[in-house]
């Protein structure tokens, strides 16, 4: 599996393509063209930004503890499971906000 500390920023055409374990404690990023291909389990820590014609493929387990910020003509799709959460462990509240903007 993959297990990322930093963030991870994603531009042009390139393709992110997990079908394993990945665990990102940083943020992403994908703008322009570039695609977020997740078939496996993703643990996401960070917020994930998608900018321009980003896509984000689910069709894998998805659980982020962040929020889901969506820009321009985006895409999310998903035919998995997607668990979008932050949890405060000191008070025990949970949250998670997906935001979509333009198109």
């Amino acid at each position: 599996g993959l297990f990322n500390l930093g963030a991870i920023t994603m531009q042009d055409n390139s393709t992110l393509d997990n079908s394993g374990y990945f665990v990102n404690l940083g943020a992403i990023t994908t703008q322009d063209k570039s695609t977020l291909d997740n078939d496996g389990r993703f643990g996401n820590a960070g917020a994930i930004t998608m900018e321009g014609e980003a896509t984000l493929d689910n069709s894998g387990r998805l659980r982020s503890f962040g929020d889901i910020t969506m820009q321009d003509k985006s895409t999310l799709d998903n035919d998995g499971k997607l668990y979008n959460t932050y949890f405060n462990g000191l008070r025990g509240e949970g949250r998670g906000a997906i935001t979509m903007q333009d198109e």
